[in-house]
């Protein structure tokens, strides 16, 4: 078929067939080489499927979402009455809480919220009957104190100090126990210039409400 005819008659389908009918005869009629996931490099394939999912995900999140907050009322009224809540819903309220439960600890972690919305979104796990791992905010808040610890010797003290409080104080409103032993070791233990006879760095003790703090929040560790 002649370019001018081949222009004319793929025109024709664009007006008048799918979008998918006028890809078929393209392919058809010039003879279009075929390619899949299989056929990228692993790296392309990786970052491919990496962006695919992250946009499923993005979209089953908000899904779940519209699901919980257009049915708080329902969900009250099933616990209330002591039934039991569809596997369905279930699911989603439990995704929810604990998405709403991780994003709000890390906002408190970084200073952008009070712990407000985090207590909010336990309150709703207790009420609605689901208990989600506790263990990805413990493990963020227990890097945070390491952080906190950690950064005595660069900034204000007093200041750290109080801010290792407040992450102590939020792990025992969200009644997640914290393993403070790395954060102990740091608080009672930083670095000094190398001691030359003992080939390690010189150990100090901090100040007390150091140790007290990490001591009081968990058996775990040195005392």
């Amino acid at each position: 078929m002649h370019h001018p005819e081949l222009q004319e008659t793929l025109r024709g389908v664009f007006l008048t067939e799918p979008l998918s009918e006028l890809v078929r005869r393209m392919d058809r009629d010039l003879g279009g080489t075929f390619f899949s996931l299989r056929d990228a490099f692993t790296d392309d394939r990786r970052r491919i499927l990496t962006h695919v999912t992250a946009q499923v995900t993005t979209a089953c999140t908000a899904d779940y979402e519209r699901i919980v907050s257009d049915n708080r009322r329902l969900l009250d009224f099933l616990m209330q009455s002591a039934s039991p809540l569809p596997e369905a819903l279930r699911v989603a309220v439990a995704f929810v809480v604990q998405q709403r439960l991780e994003h709000a600890v890390a906002r408190f972690i970084a200073g952008e919220a009070d712990l407000g919305p985090a207590l909010a979104a336990r309150d709703d796990a207790r009420r609605w009957g689901v208990a989600p791992p506790l263990q990805p905010v413990q493990e963020r808040l227990e890097h945070a104190l390491v952080a906190t610890v950690g950064a005595v010797d660069v900034g204000d003290a007093e200041a750290t100090v109080a801010r290792a409080h407040r992450l102590l104080d939020a792990a025992a409103s969200l009644e997640v126990t914290l393993d403070t032993w790395q954060a102990q070791t740091g608080a009672m233990c930083y670095s000094r210039p190398m001691d030359r006879r003992a080939g390690r760095p010189r150990c100090a003790t901090r100040s007390g409400s150091w140790a007290n703090a990490c001591s009081s929040a968990s058996p775990n560790g040195p005392q």
